[in-house]
C-alpha cells in the first residue's frame, strides 16, 4: 500500500490552518509546497517559523520549488521537517540534500516530467528518496503526465531499495497503477481538497493505492 500524503499548496496562513483543521488526526504526513515564483511560476505561503509554532502532529516533508534550496532547507530543518526535497532543476540542490543529511533528516530530490533520471546517477549516495513529478510544478489541478510511470519503473528496477514518491495529478484514476509501478507514497492535492468529505476521500484514496 502506498501512503497518501496531502499536499499543502496554499496562498495564506489561514488557508493552511483551514486545511489542518480538515485533516485532523487521520493524516500521518503532509507535504508543504514552498514556491518562490522563480524556479516555478507560482508562489505559495510557506512560512517555516509559523508552521513550527503550530506544533503539528504530522511528519512534514518540505518540497522546495525554489531557486535557492539550501537556504530554504535550513529554514525547514529548523522548523522540524523530517524530509527535505529540493529540485534537481535548481542549482545548489546537492547542498540542500547535504544539509538535510547533516541534520539527521531525510534528503530527497524532485525531478520534473522533462528531466531524465539519468541526471541523478552520480548523486544517489546523497539522497534517500526521489520525488517523481507527474506534472510540471507550479499549479494544482493539472493532468497527470504518463512519463512519470516510466520513471517509477526505471527507478525501481535500478534502485530496488530507494523510496519513490509521486506528486502531481494523483487521484482515483491512477493511484492503484502508481502503487503497482513501485511508488511508496503518493502526494495528492485536488483529489483531496476539492472533495466534499476530506476524511472519506482520504481513506478511499488510500484503499485505491493498495496493491
Amino acid at each position: 500500500m502506498s501512503e497518501i500524503i496531502p499536499a499543502m499548496l496554499v496562498d495564506s496562513e489561514q488557508e493552511f490552518r483551514d486545511k489542518v483543521a480538515k485533516m485532523g488526526a487521520i493524516v500521518k504526513s503532509i507535504q508543504v509546497d514552498v514556491m518562490d515564483g522563480t524556479l516555478v511560476k507560482n508562489t505559495s505561503w510557506a512560512d517555516a517559523a509559523t508552521v513550527k509554532a503550530m506544533s503539528l502532529p504530522y511528519r512534514i516533508e518540505a518540497h522546495l520549488m525554489v531557486e535557492n534550496p539550501a537556504k530554504a532547507a535550513a529554514d525547514w530543518i529548523a522548523a522540524g521537517a523530517e524530509t527535505i526535497i529540493p529540485h534537481a532543476e535548481a542549482e545548489g540542490w546537492r547542498d540542500a540534500a547535504r544539509l538535510a543529511r547533516e541534520a539527521g533528516r531525510k534528503a530527497g530530490v524532485a525531478i520534473n516530467p522533462d528531466t531524465s533520471i539519468a541526471v541523478l546517477a552520480d548523486d544517489m549516495a546523497l539522497i534517500d528518496m526521489v520525488l517523481v513529478m507527474g506534472v510540471t510544478p507550479g499549479w494544482s489541478g493539472q493532468s497527470f503526465q504518463p512519463v512519470a510511470l516510466e520513471k517509477i519503473g526505471e527507478l525501481r528496477r535500478s534502485y530496488p531499495e530507494l523510496k519513490i514518491e509521486v506528486d502531481g495529478g494523483v487521484g482515483f484514476m491512477n493511484a492503484h497503477e502508481l502503487a503497482a509501478a513501485g511508488a511508496d507514497s503518493l502526494v495528492a492535492a485536488s483529489a483531496l481538497w476539492k472533495a466534499d468529505d476530506f476524511e472519506t476521500t482520504f481513506r478511499e484514496l488510500n484503499e485505491a493505492a493498495t496493491v
